[in-house]
């Protein structure tokens, strides 16, 4: 039994973590903190539990092994939309979940070299999000509620090619996210049709809104109710690549890179999760 966390974290908690500890050992006899990814690269045929939101949980399933190992995730972190998509427990009954040893086989996302538990995005996404990884706020809702304001009027767009099975599209896009659950950004519902266990990736494409649109997204995606804009495209597929005129930012649960050319895919069941 491991625990990994970041001690990093902006909401960084060395209290909980050690209550946790405390209970993983009482329950379980054995269990070790590491917050090296070294030593959780080299775990194997164990169960590891991560403390932390988002963030954290994108380093874990980039580093560790995913064929041998199962996971849990106790929601420590400032951006937790990937745990939304589970019942909430107290960390006494997440432990007994454990014990039962009883797992799920989850879906995680592929762009380019690395893989998102929740979400890839490029354009207003990407820029969001790497606004909100630089602020200093921890509270969800302001962490990313305020780049969103600040960026929502002034960003235009980019020009993209995407191709794909289930979609093709050649012009100037807003924004183009591609979701596992059903929630991302802090709590938006940008995916409301989404599911961690159906082998699909949903792609939200929003086209240049004018600036009433743009209200009523920002209105609507609050609820899940974007959908029925007409700037708005949504398809659940397995597989599309982007193509950019210019090397741009893009975003992988709130890391972000660049690129002119990304490849994003669902990567079906290879998350296996206690929750």
């Amino acid at each position: 039994m491991y625990i990994f966390c970041n001690p990093k974290s902006g909401r960084y908690d060395e209290k909980k973590i050690g209550k946790l500890l405390d209970l993983a050992r009482l329950q379980f006899g054995k269990c070790e903190l590491t917050s090296n990814i070294g030593t959780l690269q080299t775990i194997r045929n164990a169960h590891v539990i991560i403390a932390g939101g988002d963030g954290t949980v994108h380093v874990v399933v980039n580093e560790a092994d995913l064929e041998s190992n199962t996971f849990s995730v106790v929601a420590f972190g400032s951006g937790n939309d990937f745990v939304r998509n589970f019942p909430r427990r107290k960390m006494e009954d997440l432990l007994a979940e454990i014990e039962k040893e009883k797992f799920v086989s989850v879906d995680l996302l592929q762009i380019n070299d690395k893989k998102a538990a929740v979400l890839a995005g490029i354009g207003f996404d990407a820029v969001v999000s790497d606004a909100a990884h630089k602020n200093k706020w921890n509270i969800p809702a302001i962490k990313y509620m305020v780049p969103v304001l600040k960026n929502m009027f002034g960003y235009r767009g980019i020009q993209m090619k995407i191709k794909g099975k289930d979609m093709n599209y050649t012009d100037c896009v807003f924004m183009l996210s591609c979701g596992n659950g059903y929630r991302a950004g802090g709590g938006f519902k940008l995916f409301p049709k989404a599911s961690l266990t159906d082998g699909k990736m949903d792609v939200l494409l929003i086209e240049p809104p004018t600036f009433w649109q743009k209200l009523k997204y920002i209105w609507l995606v609050n609820f899940g109710k974007h959908l029925e804009l007409n700037i708005v495209k949504y398809v659940q597929t397995d597989k599309i690549s982007v193509e950019l005129d210019v090397e741009d930012l893009y975003n992988t649960d709130g890391d972000v890179y660049r690129s002119k050319n990304m490849e994003i895919s669902v990567l079906p069941g290879v998350f296996k999760l206690i929750m």
